[in-house]
């Protein structure tokens, strides 16, 4: 079991020990490596990381959208149904069957129903996940007839009016095409798609990247209060640490491929620990209080096709220390810290930082 998934309430999408990895045999290059991570209900969970780190990877294997060279070779991400449903999200006539689906062992027509039932993906640039032939109704009615057969067209054309009001555009927009909308209307549009079938889990996969700040402002203010009103639980994957700080209830930090640093997004943001979480909370400016220098993170990251011996880190972080060349340090739950999970030497009691720390 995920050392997370005590952390709080009932977990509706546990990751275990998911490894990706691009290519075969010797050569294969890990880019998501031993992944546990545990979302609960109701509950945006943030994943942040510089580019490269695994984060859309992981999004992607978890949603089984990955294109070949991309292979899953290992773990479970197991999905918590809403009682009364089947392993495919669909309304049981008869007992709920119990315990969790592993969605990596789903079929075909069982992954068919869970996407857009259970859980949908808002992709970061909506310009190119936008059909540019088809009309906003008619990407919508898409999914609606793909899953409810019985639909008619005036019930769909009455549910895009709805849907699209909901994010914020207005129904009329509902025949334009891609190209006649903004970014941001862009944008909502795929949020709409997304909540067509009112599923449990949101995958925001860089949501807001192509937008200006304040379209991205109006565009997470509209995000944060669709979760108050239906109640979905959100993965929200971005490199820009500040914007999960506002909109996260937890977030996890990501770096070549690992999970590095997980906590309550106000813990991150008052006390992070790993140095890498440091160097990415220390690189933006906070928005009210006194100034104070920002300091980035030198170095970049590493190549994953070779990766240094220890923890990957090592080679940009100035607290870096002899084991840190030599073990790689795995995730554990510091001493009087319930809800926070770390992977670092320097907090670790059976390690020596030879004072320089």
């Amino acid at each position: 079991m995920s050392p997370v998934a005590s952390a709080v309430g009932a977990p509706l999408l546990e990751i275990r020990g998911l490894t990706v990895d691009y290519g075969e045999g010797p050569g294969a290059v890990h880019a998501v490596d031993n992944v546990d991570l545990v979302l609960h209900r109701s509950e945006t969970l943030g994943l942040a990381g510089e580019s490269g780190s695994g984060k859309s990877t992981l999004a992607h294997a978890v949603t089984r959208l990955l294109r070949p060279p991309g292979t899953i070779t290992g773990g479970q991400v197991l999905y918590h149904r809403r009682e009364g449903k089947d392993a495919a999200g669909h309304v049981s006539d008869g007992p709920a069957r119990s315990g969790p689906v592993n969605v990596l062992d789903m079929t075909r027509p069982e992954l068919r129903a869970f996407r857009w039932e259970e859980i949908a993906i808002v992709f970061q640039s909506a310009m190119n996940a936008l059909n540019p032939v088809h009309t906003v109704l008619a990407q919508i009615a898409d999914t609606l007839k793909a899953h409810r057969p019985g639909i008619t067209r005036a019930e769909c054309r009455e549910r895009a009016a709805h849907l699209l009001t909901t994010v914020g555009v207005p129904a009329a927009r509902m025949s334009a095409y891609a190209h006649e909308l903004s970014g941001g209307m862009r944008q909502r549009v795929m949020i709409a798609m997304a909540l067509a079938l009112d599923p449990e889990i949101l995958v925001l996969d860089e949501p807001t990247t192509a937008l200006d700040v304040v379209v991205q402002r109006e565009v997470l203010a509209e995000l944060v209060r669709l979760r108050e009103e239906f109640g979905f639980s959100v993965l929200f994957i971005t490199h820009d640490l500040s914007l999960l700080l506002e909109v996260a209830d937890r977030v996890a930090i990501m770096y070549a491929g690992r999970v590095i640093e997980s906590a309550p997004a106000e813990e991150v943001y008052r006390d992070p620990v790993h140095p890498y979480t440091r160097g990415l909370v220390a690189s933006f400016p906070p928005l009210r209080g006194p100034r104070r220098e920002l300091a980035g993170i030198g170095g970049s990251p590493p190549d994953l096709r070779a990766l240094p011996p220890g923890c990957a880190f090592s080679p940009r972080c100035r607290h870096a220390f002899d084991r840190c060349t030599r073990d790689l340090p795995l995730l554990r739950r510091p001493a009087g810290a319930p809800e926070r999970l770390v992977a670092c030497h320097l907090d670790d009691p059976n390690g020596s930082a030879d004072d320089e720390r």
